[in-house]
Protein backbone atom coordinates (compact mmCIF):
# COMPACT_ATOMS: atom_id res chain seq x y z
CA UNK A 1 0.00 0.00 0.00
CA UNK A 2 3.08 2.00 0.82
CA UNK A 3 4.37 1.97 -2.43
CA UNK A 4 0.67 2.75 -3.83
CA UNK A 5 0.90 5.83 -2.38
CA UNK A 6 3.85 7.20 -3.13
CA UNK A 7 3.26 6.52 -6.78
CA UNK A 8 0.49 8.58 -6.32
CA UNK A 9 1.94 11.07 -5.06
CA UNK A 10 4.47 11.31 -7.83
CA UNK A 11 1.58 11.65 -10.40
CA UNK A 12 0.47 14.93 -8.19
CA UNK A 13 3.73 16.05 -8.58
CA UNK A 14 3.98 14.92 -12.44
CA UNK A 15 0.20 16.58 -12.66
CA UNK A 16 2.08 20.17 -11.87
CA UNK A 17 2.87 20.21 -15.16
CA UNK A 18 -0.43 19.64 -17.51
CA UNK A 19 -0.28 23.06 -18.96
CA UNK A 20 -4.83 23.37 -19.14
CA UNK A 21 -5.53 24.77 -16.21
CA UNK A 22 -9.13 22.24 -15.53
CA UNK A 23 -7.23 18.92 -17.05
CA UNK A 24 -4.68 20.19 -14.27
CA UNK A 25 -7.28 20.61 -11.40
CA UNK A 26 -9.16 17.27 -12.08
CA UNK A 27 -6.33 15.45 -12.27
CA UNK A 28 -5.08 16.95 -9.25
CA UNK A 29 -8.66 16.29 -7.20
CA UNK A 30 -8.64 12.39 -8.78
CA UNK A 31 -5.13 11.99 -7.30
CA UNK A 32 -5.72 13.56 -3.77
CA UNK A 33 -8.91 11.48 -3.28
CA UNK A 34 -7.14 8.33 -4.46
CA UNK A 35 -4.66 9.02 -2.44
CA UNK A 36 -6.70 10.06 0.56
CA UNK A 37 -8.40 6.51 0.41
CA UNK A 38 -5.35 4.73 0.04
CA UNK A 39 -4.66 6.17 3.48
CA UNK A 40 -8.29 5.61 5.15
CA UNK A 41 -7.70 2.05 4.16
CA UNK A 42 -4.09 1.92 5.75
CA UNK A 43 -5.55 3.24 9.05
CA UNK A 44 -8.50 1.09 8.43
CA UNK A 45 -5.71 -1.92 8.47
CA UNK A 46 -3.97 -0.72 11.01
CA UNK A 47 -6.77 -0.03 13.56
CA UNK A 48 -8.04 -3.64 12.84
CA UNK A 49 -5.23 -5.59 13.00
CA UNK A 50 -5.30 -8.80 15.65
CA UNK A 51 -9.28 -8.08 14.99
CA UNK A 52 -9.38 -8.98 11.43
CA UNK A 53 -6.97 -11.59 10.31
CA UNK A 54 -4.82 -9.58 7.12
CA UNK A 55 -6.19 -8.89 3.72
CA UNK A 56 -3.01 -9.08 2.37
CA UNK A 57 -2.07 -13.01 2.75
CA UNK A 58 1.10 -14.36 0.80
CA UNK A 59 0.23 -17.55 -0.82
CA UNK A 60 2.88 -20.47 -1.86
CA UNK A 61 0.55 -21.90 -4.38
CA UNK A 62 -2.12 -21.02 -6.60
CA UNK A 63 -6.00 -20.90 -4.89
CA UNK A 64 -7.14 -22.88 -8.21
CA UNK A 65 -4.86 -25.32 -9.86
CA UNK A 66 -4.69 -23.94 -13.24
CA UNK A 67 -5.44 -27.11 -15.63
CA UNK A 68 -5.42 -27.42 -19.21
CA UNK A 69 -8.12 -28.11 -20.68
CA UNK A 70 -8.29 -31.37 -22.52
CA UNK A 71 -8.92 -31.70 -26.44
CA UNK A 72 -12.36 -32.52 -27.31
CA UNK A 73 -12.94 -36.20 -28.96
CA UNK A 74 -13.15 -35.96 -32.45
CA UNK A 75 -15.09 -38.81 -32.75
CA UNK A 76 -18.80 -38.44 -30.63
CA UNK A 77 -19.89 -42.15 -31.17
CA UNK A 78 -16.50 -42.92 -29.10
CA UNK A 79 -16.22 -42.98 -25.60
CA UNK A 80 -12.90 -40.23 -24.84
CA UNK A 81 -12.71 -42.37 -21.62
CA UNK A 82 -12.76 -45.87 -22.59
CA UNK A 83 -12.91 -46.03 -26.88
CA UNK A 84 -16.31 -47.89 -26.24
CA UNK A 85 -18.68 -47.36 -28.93
CA UNK A 86 -21.41 -44.75 -27.97
CA UNK A 87 -25.17 -44.82 -29.15
CA UNK A 88 -25.49 -41.32 -30.24
CA UNK A 89 -28.57 -40.56 -28.44
CA UNK A 90 -26.87 -41.62 -24.87
CA UNK A 91 -25.05 -38.52 -22.74
CA UNK A 92 -23.06 -40.99 -21.63
CA UNK A 93 -20.70 -44.10 -22.07
CA UNK A 94 -22.84 -46.95 -20.96
CA UNK A 95 -19.38 -49.00 -20.15
CA UNK A 96 -17.64 -46.54 -18.25
CA UNK A 97 -20.16 -44.04 -17.15
CA UNK A 98 -18.08 -40.91 -18.39
CA UNK A 99 -20.69 -37.88 -19.89
CA UNK A 100 -19.97 -36.73 -23.07
CA UNK A 101 -19.11 -33.68 -23.86
CA UNK A 102 -21.35 -31.50 -25.34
Amino acid sequence: MSRFKRWLQARIEDSEAIEDIEERKITLRRLNSALHEAQSFSDLVALSSGIISDPFVERDANVRPVEIPSARNPDPTVCPSCGEKVSSDLGFCPLCGTYRES
